[in-house]
């Protein structure tokens, strides 16, 4: 459940009625709204379809230690991630899943099977505690060695001789101690060009042990299916912005871009302070090279948390912007605006099974990177949250819920109507109450079907639901409920 809410007078008082609404329609547009009545049914989680059935949990036997002892694929779990490819003009889902105690990372494919590479070691297809992925063209993978300082890239391509044919392909290994030391999480970032596939992006490592970030340009030719990195900038938060204990990073989007596939990235990047309870907000500006002079070049400002949110490990922004964040301590998600309002909570402590809202220790949570059919990437609805072990968890789906904006109201004078229209970036049924100056809803307008994504109409006839028309010259409010 998600929504928006405007306020509006009756129609059928004049033209100082009309320039009311007209006015504040203007001001709705430079300043969207997310929606302050958000409810936790914005989080929904799901199993996630993947291997040969739909797996609430990732929990695959890969073999018998001893008859009728399984072998699970999992001893731990990190931070998971999700990607799209089109194959034979369909869209299919790859998740990507680290295992750091056992030293491997697992994949697999909607209708196929989930599999594994890697062991103890420090070379190809080798890791050392292995916790963080991050999912970028081609789709290429991040993995975060934590233990070896090195943050590995593998490619997810079609490959003759293996099953299926697609596998992971090990493309090379970041390692600069300049920048980082031990890898705690990366972030992959389109720079702000999605359309480009991996021409400018950028990935972001943070060493929270360090205090650092340090950000790598990296290029994508899928000649020789090759990724090329170079340094970007390197920031040491306890020099720069202050920030002894950073827990997460987080690149910012904005919402107000016309296409949600293309400039939503900022020049911002959020870091967590744990220490200071505050974010670290940093604008670096965009640039081909290596920014040295970080200092010289760079700015940050100062956000205070919201007081009633406990001390965030992990954060990924969704589609407009939002920033979805991991209690880890707490075992619950938050939900924040672009300007670090609380919108909501979700989840509480425990093992219970999907559905149950109850999480265990969640690692991070990261929304879908979808690659689109004209081959731009933009994030999807879905997000996969990784949580730490236990016997009902692990890796699940959460709908990250419907978004609504750019909201619009108009009426013609003398007319007991008002019009409207808004966007909406997920497929729903929508809701529309009509609530009177004391809150009490009046009439409720149904789509009666889902709807799919995009610019919507709006009609409120000035009736309430008995039929009768509602008094006239009265401030009323249009609120949206999405049911998903």
């Amino acid at each position: 459940m998600t929504g928006w809410s405007m306020s509006c007078v009756h129609r059928g008082c004049g033209q100082l009625l009309g320039k009311a609404i007209r006015v504040f329609a203007a001001l709705i547009t430079l300043s969207l709204v997310t929606g302050p009545d958000l409810r936790a049914e914005t989080f929904r989680q799901e199993s996630v379809p993947i291997g040969a059935g739909v797996y609430p949990k990732l929990h695959q036997t890969i073999g018998m230690q001893t008859p009728g002892v399984p072998d699970s694929l999992f001893s731990a779990v990190g931070a998971a991630s999700r990607s799209t490819f089109w194959q034979d003009g369909i869209e299919k889902r790859v998740a990507f899943i680290p295992d750091p105690r056992w030293n491997r990372l697992a994949w697999a494919t909607d209708g196929d099977s989930i599999r594994v590479k890697g062991e103890f070691g420090s070379g190809a297809d080798k890791f050392s505690q292995p916790g963080w992925t991050a999912v970028g063209p081609g789709p290429g993978v991040a993995v975060a060695d934590a233990a070896n300082g090195r943050v590995c890239i593998y490619l997810y391509e079609k490959w003759s001789g293996y099953y299926n044919g697609y596998t992971l392909r090990y493309r090379g290994a970041l390692a600069d101690t300049a920048g980082f030391r031990v890898p705690s999480q990366v972030t992959w970032d389109d720079n702000g060009t999605p359309q480009d596939m991996g021409q400018d992006d950028i990935v972001w490592v943070l060493d929270s042990s360090s205090a650092r970030i340090a950000g790598y340009h990296v290029s994508y030719d899928p000649g020789d299916s090759w990724f090329v990195m170079s340094p970007y900038v390197r920031i040491d938060t306890r020099v720069f912005g202050n920030a002894a204990a950073p827990s997460a990073v987080v690149k910012m989007r904005t919402a107000t871009a016309a296409d949600p596939a293309t400039g939503y990235c900022t020049t911002e990047l959020a870091v967590y302070d744990k220490a200071m309870r505050r974010f670290v907000v940093y604008d670096i500006p965009r640039s081909a090279g290596h920014i040295q002079n970080v200092a010289g070049t760079a700015t940050f400002r100062y956000v205070d948390a919201p007081a009633e949110v406990g001390t965030i490990t992990a954060m990924s922004a969704d589609a407009w912007g939002n920033l979805l964040c991991v209690e880890g301590g707490r075992s619950r998600l938050v939900k924040l605006s672009r300007t670090f309002e609380l919108l909501e909570f979700f989840g509480s402590k425990g093992r219970g099974p999907i559905g149950t809202s109850q999480l265990w220790h969640p690692v991070a949570i990261q929304p879908e990177q979808r690659r689109l059919a004209d081959g731009r990437k933009s994030l999807g609805k879905n997000a996969i949250l990784t949580e730490a072990w236990s016997d009902s968890s692990g890796v699940q789906q959460i709908r990250l819920g419907l978004d609504v904006r750019d909201l619009m109201l108009w009426s013609t004078p003398g007319v007991a109507e008002v019009q409207g229209q808004f966007k909406t970036t997920d497929a729903a049924t929508i809701r529309v109450d009509v609530l009177n100056q004391y809150g009490t809803r009046v009439r409720t307008i149904s789509s009666n079907a889902e709807l799919v994504p995009g610019l919507k109409g709006l009609l409120w006839d000035g009736r309430k639901d008995d039929g009768t028309y509602a008094p006239r010259c009265q401030t009323y409010t249009i609120t949206n409920r999405s049911i998903i």
